[in-house]
């Protein structure tokens, strides 16, 4: 029983020993690898902003008082909605683009 224990310790030994020993990535490969997850975590906050203006322009347009009875104002109430989701949209799209450039 004390060389069975004795014999795991020593194997856990040589598992660090081995540890050290790992092939480490160069420092470009590491900043790359941390901006990508940066840029991916980016993409996805900023797919869920998206999805949140989607659905608030959605409840804008089912909204409709009757102060309204033009659309061209029912337009220019809508219109700061429609442009939170274009810039979101061009957003996720530089985020790609970005993505796209670190694995090349």
């Amino acid at each position: 029983m004390w060389r069975r224990r004795r014999s795991r310790r020593l194997h856990r030994r040589g598992a660090r020993a081995k540890a050290s020993f790992r092939r480490r990535r160069p420092p470009s490969a590491r900043a790359r690898a941390s901006g990508s997850a940066k840029s991916w975590r980016g993409r996805t906050t900023e797919q869920a902003a998206l999805a949140k203006a989607r659905q608030e322009l959605a409840a804008q347009e089912q909204v409709r008082s009757g102060e309204e009875r033009n659309y061209a104002r029912v337009q220019e109430r809508l219109q700061p909605y429609k442009d939170s989701i274009e810039t979101h949209e061009k957003n996720i799209e530089a985020l790609k683009r970005e993505l796209s450039n670190l694995y090349r």
